[in-house]
């Protein structure tokens, strides 16, 4: 039996082929929503939504107030605050914190 992919994980593959063939293209799905400026395709609405807000040509970024921290998305900032600073935040208390455009 050979262990293919990631021999640290020890995934018990018996063929490259499997791996291209049924677990490569798991992660290449498309979906009906295409975004018009990167031409990505999403399988949920949500997604797309989300997408074009946060991460597609947009520059919002949240950034922490009690160092250099800064990110595209509300949840990383929430959970940067609690990793880094012990301190519990809601999303809409967070929605404060976005940076300024310099």
């Amino acid at each position: 039996m050979k262990f293919l992919v990631n021999p640290n994980k020890m995934l018990p593959f018996t063929s490259i082929s499997y791996v291209f063939e049924r677990l490569i293209p798991l992660h290449n799905i498309g979906g009906p929503y295409t975004c018009k400026r990167c031409l990505r395709s999403f399988k949920h609405q949500a997604s797309i939504y989300n997408h074009i807000k946060y991460t597609c040509g947009s520059s919002t970024k949240f950034c922490c107030d009690k160092c250099s921290f800064a990110s595209k998305y509300v949840q990383s900032l929430q959970s940067h605050f609690y990793q880094k600073h012990r301190v519990v935040l809601s999303r809409k208390e967070l929605k404060n914190y976005v940076c300024e455009v310099i």
